[in-house]
């Protein structure tokens, strides 16, 4: 529907506390899910759009609204951005509406005030299936943006929470480099995923459709309430354990994994990427997701609500555009783990840590955990393209 493409219909549906739909095969109407005391019906927009700026995330953030606006189209080219302007207008006090300005100068200006308020920017991934083929058409390409802005793939569409590294700095320049100094940062190498969109080897049809159909009986499985048993599974099955959580989390797929030097299966981490690569760097900028949990309340009404969030974590990723330039490419997330994941407590983030005592309601404690090792005695800068 062309409803679906238009940026002025995003801005509304993000702001609106009451959804009618009327068209020629379909009409509908629901709460939004601001208010979460009322039911509402579960659909493809009530888990996403609707749930934009609950009670709990009051503001929203800036990713939920990329996730949708990078695939928009407008009339005059400025509303693109002028629409998301008045969605968030608390980042936007100062910027002006003027339809004869430079058109490049106005997405600069935009994307500027969104990272220097909210680093949520940085929590996208792939957009690329399994078989490589693109998800959506990004229309933003032609404005020639940096790659921190998330343009080459696909943002999370659930609320993220930021928590940065006290000692980190961060700024945008007047070129659109993004400044990271930093002397907490993990620099790893990764593996591309067997069945992944930047994997070299290409199966034969029957291969991929046995494939297919292992992650349909494990989705399967998990909609049963049956779970993997991390600690006995072998590597191909949790691999594909991890695609499903990256999938479910932050709406993209795996696309590489990282391994720890002691070779334990349960301390694979997926990674989703826009480009391929064998090493890369890990930011110490910890993005919390929080994807709604619906339930009825009441079984004599339709309508579901949402009764709670889950969190999963996630790192930024940049890698080196030429060795020992300092200069550097935004390419998506790692994934660390769950909060809370007592039916597979090999993929919570605690167990990633190795340590049962975190407080996992101070995101600072756990970004202080997670780099405490990995504290360089010379802050490093990264120039971010």
């Amino acid at each position: 529907s062309c409803w679906f493409k238009r940026s002025w219909t995003l801005e509304e549906v993000m702001m609106a506390r009451r959804i009618l739909i009327v068209g020629t095969n379909a009409n509908m109407f629901q709460y939004s899910l601001h208010s979460t005391d009322i039911p509402t019906t579960p659909d493809t927009m009530s888990n996403i759009l609707l749930d934009f700026g609950a009670a709990e995330h009051k503001k929203g953030s800036v990713n939920q609204a990329l996730s949708f606006a990078h695939f928009r189209t407008s009339t005059k080219q400025h509303d693109i951005v002028y629409a998301l302007k008045n969605t968030f207008s608390y980042i936007f006090d100062d910027m002006k509406v003027n339809y004869s300005a430079d058109i490049k100068t106005v997405f600069d200006n935009f994307y500027r005030h969104v990272a220097t308020e909210d680093l949520s920017i940085l929590c996208f991934g792939s957009n690329s299936d399994l078989d490589g083929n693109i998800y959506s058409i990004n229309t933003m390409d032609k404005y020639n943006l940096p790659s921190w802005t998330g343009v080459a793939g696909r943002h999370s569409q659930n609320s993220v929470t930021i928590t940065k590294s006290p000692e980190l700095e961060c700024y945008i320049d007047d070129t659109m480099l993004m400044n990271v100094t930093t002397s907490r940062y993990w620099k790893i190498s990764i593996t591309a995923y067997e069945h992944g969109c930047y994997s070299l080897s290409k199966n034969s049809d029957e291969y991929t459709r046995e494939y297919h159909e292992k992650l349909y009986n494990l989705g399967r499985a998990r909609f049963n309430d049956e779970w993997t048993n991390m600690d006995t599974a072998d590597k191909d099955t949790v691999l594909l354990e991890w695609l499903l959580f990256m999938q479910n989390s932050v709406c993209s797929l795996m696309t590489h994994y990282h391994e720890r030097p002691d070779g334990l299966l349960t301390h694979i981490r997926p990674l989703t990427l826009t480009e391929d690569c064998e090493e890369c760097i890990i930011l110490p900028i910890l993005l919390e997701s929080h994807t709604p949990m619906q339930d009825q309340l009441d079984k004599n009404v339709t309508g579901f609500t949402v009764v709670d969030y889950d969190r999963s974590y996630c790192l930024p990723v940049v890698r080196e555009c030429t060795k020992g330039t300092g200069r550097y490419k935004s390419i998506g997330i790692y994934y660390l783990g769950d909060r809370d994941v007592s039916y597979q407590p090999s993929s919570g983030l605690n167990y990633y840590i190795g340590r049962e005592n975190i407080n996992m309601d101070d995101l600072g404690e756990i970004i202080n955990a997670l780099f405490e090792n990995d504290c360089h005695d010379v802050p490093k800068e990264f120039i971010i393209e």
